[in-house]
């Protein structure tokens, strides 16, 4: 029986393809239609409605190329692509009988049909003839060149009838199947491929071949587990365990009546799989009995006329009767076996022992004949029994059925009734609030079939009570329509996910086929939800995702610098070099050659960074439950020690002391542990609490290159400032707190910097900086310097100005070098030892970056001086690295906030555009590694993506709203806003005539380009936001 039938027939007068058909059933099954059914089931093979199917997926899919081979001669060959959706195959020994014995008679008729075979001939025109003859027997055998048939698993129950004992008896061990049943056991088929087969039947011999042997090398367990006494143990197994998880569950979940209501639930459940499953058991041993004792019973009792079928019972009484009589017919066929044997003996003449071995021989027949009986009428009394369940089971199902393809219908009437403003939901709720005024937000059934009928669906008083049975409903027989309203709309993929396998984890490498041929969820921590295999996966993805791709990847250039320390992190080498770091890698940059080297020693954010006074060793901290330091060669960037920490979440500041024997450290921990090391040995010598209090709290970390003690140094951060030294006899580190009064406020420390007369300058949050007399451990005064620039937040939350971050001394000793949020660089002379508000020497206005349309001053966050020269580098809030002499220049270029987006010039292979939460869009061109040019948007963005003919940029925003640039001038054409929460994707559709823009509302717009990018459709499903799309 087939559904849904559609066959399309090309023929083709030129080109290599003759004709080409393409054939689909929408559904397809073999029915047993015996005026009894023989069989065990209605329907022998049928879709496996256990598999998911997708929505008008046919069930037989076929494609036939015919090729031409020769033209002249009219040959052709074909390609065949063959595809089934899972099946599920439900055989008794009828049936299989039926099926070999079909196959075996059509094969006789092709042998016979073939038999003529072709003539030989010498003659043209014989030859001729021999050549139409060739294709006639071509026409019934086709030759296939290419052939790939795809079914992806095989559902098969099998109930055996009898058992032929003399074939048992004789070594067949194919016989034992009919000795035990089994059922659902599920095998994944390998797609199959054919190449140079002549005819049907040998492809389908082919490909069942190769199904077997594929089954048999991997697959065959599965059919111990499918033995009925097996899978009753599993079945009872997994009741067991509900009764057991049931209370648990109830209890959780906080339901009415709690582990007590669980229990019972529990116990009714257990009850009712062991009855199922036992009464089942025993109709396969009783069918299984009935079979063996019955070959038993062939062989040992000669048969004198067909063995009588007495009519099925209706009733149980009915069953009991016949199984009396045929009991009763058992006993009297023992008496006469025993009975008619020796006296047809005696009769003959026979002695006395050949009397008694005529009863001895009979014995067999005695004993057999009642037992036969009795397993045959019990054997039918229990399937009668099964048959009745089943048939309550397939009612049930059926209504489940009618329900599923009632609940469809609304769907379709609610979506067809759904507005811009009002989705389905909102529609049915309205609908049974108009029949519901008193707010119960339940209803009856009378009231729910007449929600439907406005709807346009109609709902009968069963379906509806149906309904009410599934989705739960009072004590009073109301359905509380919330709930209903929600199950009914809720997504496919959602439900899918809930009946379907689920696998944790990618496929490891090297394992069997079958394993990578999972059919169900993956998850996986890339994805929140989860992912579906498709249809038609085989695995061949999977085997080849778990090996090593061929390409590598070699990192060559790092755009930005990092803006988020809370220290000075940018210095020059003793060569003239420039050293920083971003996210886990240090970098040397080279001016002169515009190149980069990486320090590729962290597996985490790097946090800090120092350099050695000789400027030939770094220090670099990292963050992590157990962070390290590395210390590395810049020149080489060869890690030299790499110093691992205790549990202190992370590296905050890094020091080299005067020779750089020494290397202090200080953790993100509560206590703000800070760590002396021995570097060299990889030996921590000292270990103190450095300031207690939330992290991060403590900025930085100094030693004294001018005093007598080169172990001293000082800390400082938030409200504090600490010296620390080693007094004379002590083995150990003594704290000594600066004090800020009278002179200034307690305030935030936010950079320091040594003076060769022992005194020392640090930072304020105004722009001020504040001197220090190291002796006193006071600040003597607070000089005016820069502008406390913007208001930010700090690390550790409350609001503060950015003030001055970077305070460098250079080479001659004489000049120190500030800069703040105000974008000037100070020289202050402190030849003298000490800093005055006149100890100004000048201040170097640094401008705003080329192509920058902000009025905004960069505020500065590290600072180094170039050894030997007037020169300095300086880095700042928006990601760039600036040196500064007679014409200052940005040599790094960056974002000034998180970089969400990046795409691709389709028409420029190296151009590619970037858009930030910087409100900032650069488009930089790969090959010279410099920024083209960058325009500001005026709202955060998170999203970039090109036309196909890269003429125009589209841009996604923070806000919910689209700007479309003009690639090259990156003037805006347009600008949207109809999306409430921020754009996560933007994408143009190959064509370049339609726009889609992704938002974390859960949906999707599509503009049409050529009318001015007005929205023309809104595509909503997703249960969470949308992170990507593509056409």
């Amino acid at each position: 029986v087939a559904k849904g039938a559609a066959l399309r027939c090309d023929e083709l007068a030129v080109g290599p393809v003759a004709w080409r058909a393409a054939a689909s059933i929408a559904d397809a099954a073999c029915v047993d239609l015996t005026p009894p059914p023989r069989c065990r089931w209605l329907k022998i093979f049928a879709h496996d409605a256990n598999e998911p199917r997708e929505t008008d997926a046919a069930m037989l899919r076929l494609d036939v190329n015919a090729v031409r081979m020769d033209p002249v001669a009219r040959s052709t060959e074909l390609r065949l692509r063959a595809a089934l959706l899972p099946v599920h195959l439900r055989l008794d020994q009828h049936a299989l009988r039926f099926f070999q014995s079909f196959a075996s008679s059509r094969e006789r008729e092709d042998q016979e049909g073939g038999s003529g075979g072709s003539r030989s001939s010498t003659s043209d025109d014989e030859a001729t003839v021999d050549a139409i003859d060739v294709d006639a027997a071509t026409a019934r055998s086709a030759f296939f060149q290419l052939a790939e048939i795809r079914v992806p698993s095989v559902r098969i129950d099998y109930v055996p009838r009898d058992v032929d004992v003399a074939a048992l008896r004789a070594g067949n061990l194919g016989e034992a199947l009919n000795l035990v049943p089994f059922g659902g056991v599920v095998v994944r088929l390998q797609p199959v491929t054919a190449r140079g087969v002549c005819g049907w039947s040998k492809l389908s011999e082919l490909a069942v071949r190769s199904w077997l042997e594929h089954v048999a090398s991997t697959q065959a367990h599965k059919f111990a587990s499918g033995l009925a006494p097996v899978r009753s143990a599993c079945n009872v197994g997994t009741a067991t365990k509900a009764l057991v998880t049931t209370p648990l569950e109830f209890r959780r979940a906080g339901r009415r009546g709690g582990a007590w209501r669980g229990a019972a639930h529990g116990a009714a459940a257990f009850v009712k799989a062991v009855s199922r499953e036992a009464l089942g058991l025993g109709v396969t041993v009783a069918a299984a009995t009935t079979a063996v004792v019955g070959g038993v019973e062939d062989a040992v009792i000669p048969r004198q006329s067909p063995r009588e079928e007495m009519p099925e019972p209706n009733t149980l009484r009915e069953g009991v009767r016949q199984a009396a009589a045929t009991l009763g017919r058992g006993l009297k066929k023992a008496a006469t076996a025993v009975k008619d044997g020796p006296v047809r003996v005696r009769g003959l003449g026979g002695d006395g022992p050949a009397v008694m071995a005529s009863a001895v021989r009979s014995a067999p027949a005695a004993a057999v004949a009642p037992v036969a009986a009795l397993a045959k009428k019990t054997g039918r009394l229990s399937v009668k029994e099964e048959e009745a369940i089943d048939a309550a089971y397939r009612h049930n199902l059926a209504v489940g059925n009618r329900l599923q393809e009632l609940e469809e219908q609304m769907r379709l009437a609610l979506k067809a009734r759904r507005q811009l403003h009002c989705a389905e939901r909102e529609l049915l709720m309205n609908a049974f609030a108009r029949v519901d005024p008193d707010k119960t937000r339940v209803v009856s059934v009378e009231r729910f079939v007449e929600v439907w009928k406005t709807f346009g669906v109609d709902v009968t008083d069963r379906e509806a009570r149906a309904a009410f049975n599934k989705y739960g409903q009072t004590r009073d027989g109301s359905l509380p329509y919330p709930v209903f309203t929600e199950a009914l709309l809720v997504g496919k993929a959602r439900l899918v996910g809930m009946s379907s396998e689920v696998r944790r984890g990618a496929f490891p490498l090297n394992r069997p086929a079958e394993e990578y041929q999972f059919h169900g969820k993956i998850l996986y921590p890339q994805c929140r939800k989860g992912v579906f295999t498709p249809s038609g996966w085989d695995g061949s993805p999977a085997r080849r995702s778990c090996k090593a791709p061929d390409a590598t990847m070699e990192l060559t250039w790092v755009h930005g610098y990092a803006r988020d320390c809370l220290a000075n992190n940018l210095f020059y080498t003793a060569t003239g070099e420039i050293v920083y770091f971003t996210a886990a890698l240090g970098i040397v940059y080279d001016k002169d050659a515009h190149s980069q080297r990486f320090f590729t020693g962290h597996d985490d954010d790097v946090k800090c960074l120092a350099m050695s006074n000789a400027r030939d060793l770094c220090a670099s901290g990292q963050v992590g439950k157990y962070p390290y330091v590395c210390v590395w060669d810049p020149a080489t960037c060869e890690e030299k020690k790499k110093l691992r920490h205790p549990a202190v979440r992370g590296i905050a500041a890094v020091g080299f002391c005067r020779d750089a024997k020494l290397l202090a450290s200080v953790g993100m921990d509560n206590n703000h542990t800070i760590f002396v090391w021995d570097w060299r040995a990889g030996k921590c010598a000292h270990e103190v609490k450095g300031h207690t209090d939330v992290p991060p709290k403590v900025y930085g970390i100094a030693f004294d290159p001018f005093g007598p003690d080169p172990t001293a140094f000082l800390s400082y951060g938030v409200n504090h400032i600490k010296w620390w030294s080693k007094p004379e006899g002590s083995k150990t580190y003594a704290e000594e707190s600066g004090k800020f009064a009278p002179a200034a406020k307690k305030h935030a420390v936010m950079s320091a910097a040594w003076l060769p007369s022992g005194r020392c300058v640090t930072g304020t949050p105004d722009g001020a900086i504040a001197v220090w007399d190291s002796r006193e451990r006071k600040c003597v005064r607070v000089v005016r310097a820069h502008a406390a620039g913007p208001q930010v937040t700090r690390e550790d939350g409350p609001p503060t100005h950015h003030g001055v971050r970077c305070l460098r001394l250079r080479a001659d000793h004489k000049t120190l070098l500030s800069a703040g949020a105000d974008g000037h660089v100070i020289s202050w002379d402190v030849s003298s030892g000490d800093l005055k508000e006149g100890s100004v020497l000048g201040a170097t206005p640094v401008k705003r970056r080329s192509g920058s349309d902000t009025p905004n001053p960069p505020v500065f966050r590290g600072l180094d001086c170039a050894p030997g020269s007037d020169v300095f580098v300086a880095g700042t809030h928006r990601s760039e690295v600036w040196e500064i002499d007679d014409t200052p220049r940005v040599l790094i270029h960056g974002h000034s906030g998180d970089l969400y987006g990046v795409a691709w010039n389709p028409a420029a292979p190296t151009e590619f555009a970037t858009a930030s939460e910087g409100e900032h869009v650069h488009v930089w061109c790969a090959a010279s590694r410099k920024l083209q040019r960058a325009v500001a948007l005026g709202s955060k963005a998170r999203c970039v993506g090109y036309s196909p003919d890269g003429g125009e940029l589209a841009v996604g925003c923070k806000n919910g709203g689209v700007h479309v640039l003009d690639a090259k001038s990156l003037i805006r054409l347009k600008w949207m806003k109809t999306l409430g929460e921020y754009v996560t994707d933007v994408k143009f559709s190959p064509d370049g005539e339609l726009l889609a823009a992704a938002s974390a509302d859960q949906r999707i717009d599509v503009y049409e380009r050529k009318g001015g990018y007005k929205k023309i459709a809104t595509c909503r499903g997703h249960s969470a936001t949308v992170s990507h799309l593509d056409w």
